[in-house]
């Protein structure tokens, strides 16, 4: 046995490794197919279709969402305590974020 190689197992990997994969539809083409999610910059989950090579996104993590719905919870409340600031440019990430999070969760239904 060489002690620079993994020792070969029949198990399958463990869950957690396996996070990311899941059963998805194509709303272009109507392909149902397992993917891999890749994480886009506000935390939207992207994939390309394996059928028709279209790219397309599902809503939010729920950690993202539940996070930027206190976010701007707290940035309300911040901004009528001290109403002379201006909101800054993460506040408007997030509320575009929650906006296109609502839209993709509506559109599902």
């Amino acid at each position: 046995m060489n002690p620079y190689e993994p020792p070969k197992s029949t198990e399958s990997l463990p869950s957690f490794l396996n996070a990311e994969l899941m059963q998805v539809t194509c709303p272009h083409c109507r392909h149902s197919f397992r993917g891999v999610a890749k994480k886009s910059f506000l935390g939207f989950r992207k994939f390309t279709c394996e059928s028709c090579q279209k790219p397309f996104s599902y809503p939010l993590y729920r950690g993202y969402r539940i996070t930027y719905w206190i976010l701007l919870v707290v940035a309300f409340v911040a901004s009528v305590n001290a109403p002379q600031g201006q909101p800054s440019i993460f506040v408007g990430l997030m509320s575009l974020a929650v906006v296109i999070d609502f839209y993709l969760l509506w559109k599902r239904r």
